[in-house]
């Protein structure tokens, strides 16, 4: 959370280059994600966008392909929590370049 251009990314990447802290902290693996603008004309984060990016994340992630697409974001939300638990229990989510409006 921070101004853009503040060096948050920069900050996040830097701490991620201790190979030894990687495998010692998140041995199941670190995702990087940039999520990008999702808002709409309004100012709202657009449901169907983010809905899409968390869909994405599930289908590369799920090496069990254990359901089709989620229908909405809060279904798509409990289908990634069960993915990490089951697959990636000590792994590190980072969202980078993350909008609110």
């Amino acid at each position: 959370h921070g101004m853009g251009g503040s060096g948050k990314t920069s900050l996040a990447a830097e701490a991620l280059r201790d190979a030894h802290l990687l495998r010692q902290c998140f041995p199941s693996g670190v995702f990087w994600l940039t999520i990008g603008q999702l808002n709409d004309e309004r100012g709202q984060v657009d449901q169907t966008k983010l809905l899409m990016k968390m869909n994405n994340l599930c289908a590369r992630l799920d090496d069990e392909g254990s359901s089709a697409a989620s229908s909405n974001v809060e279904e798509a939300h409990d289908r990634l929590r069960d993915v990490f638990s089951r697959q990636y229990p000590r792994s590190l989510l980072v969202l980078d370049d993350v909008w609110s409006p």
